[in-house]
């Protein structure tokens, strides 16, 4: 599943036990995804015991619309106890920043939205983002 704010933008997500980070550089990375793993919305649950899981996954902007910035995936499980937990984490960031340790980004890309006139401008974020992320 995946959620977005405002414009319609395009996503794709492939999720395997076998998936690298280069893949996501593959020309045919949507085949290779349905080959190698199962698309977004499919049933992973055959996987080898005892391999995460990993996701590629690729975005592209409404043509209309905002840049993106940024990507990110949000983990849920339930903790030992059967109480809910979730943990976010930033996979595809713009404007060349870098994620932390902790998975998240260490500074914000900025903010181009002029209230007054109701508008912004594309000159911050990316027209696509891509992303690779293995669960911890």
């Amino acid at each position: 599943m995946f959620a977005t704010s405002g414009t319609r933008i395009r996503v794709r997500v492939f999720a395997g036990v076998d998936f690298n980070e280069e893949d996501l550089y593959k020309s045919n990375l949507a085949e290779y995804g349905y080959e190698h793993g199962v698309p977004m919305g499919g049933d992973l649950s055959s996987a080898p015991a005892g391999k995460a899981p990993g996701l590629l996954v690729m975005a592209l902007r409404d043509p209309d619309g905002a840049n993106l910035d940024p990507v990110q995936v949000i983990k849920g499980w339930l903790d030992a106890d059967g109480n809910p937990q979730e943990r976010i984490f930033d996979i595809a960031l713009s404007n060349d920043r870098k994620v932390g340790r902790d998975g998240r980004a260490r500074k914000a890309v900025g903010n181009t939205v002029n209230i007054d006139e109701a508008s912004y401008d594309n000159s911050i974020g990316a027209a696509s983002l891509g992303g690779y992320w293995k669960d911890p």
